[in-house]
């Protein structure tokens, strides 16, 4: 296997075949993000986890045939959304550690990744 820490994914059928709560989901992987704040290969692999974590799930509604095609496009891409936004956070934040450049507004200030 690839992604052996997605094996954890199959234990509960409840939450392989539920919807996702983006905020709730969002907000873990914030809180993630945020206790490794520093760390940017250790954030890169959150957001990588989180990815494999969701598109797992998301494929296997498909399959089950839990989900019609729109809906799982959709997913892929309010996935997509999310991935981008925080993935932007964290490399503009290791941008302003790194050279202390004074930028107006961060990216979630902004409203990205809300």
């Amino acid at each position: 296997a690839l992604h052996p820490i997605l094996l954890d994914e199959l234990i509960d059928a409840r939450t392989l075949h539920s919807p996702p709560s983006w905020p709730r989901l969002i907000a873990e992987w914030r809180d993630h993000l945020d206790s490794n704040a520093g760390n940017v290969e250790r954030q890169l692999d959150i957001l990588r986890h989180f990815k494999h974590a969701q598109v797992f799930r998301i494929v296997a509604q498909d399959l089950a045939g839990d989900l019609p095609l729109e809906a799982v496009s959709d997913r892929l891409s309010e996935l997509a959304d999310v991935v981008l936004a925080e993935g932007h956070a964290v490399g503009f934040d290791t941008r302003q550690e790194l050279f202390r450049v004074p930028i107006r507004l961060a990216p979630r200030q902004q409203g990205l990744g809300s």
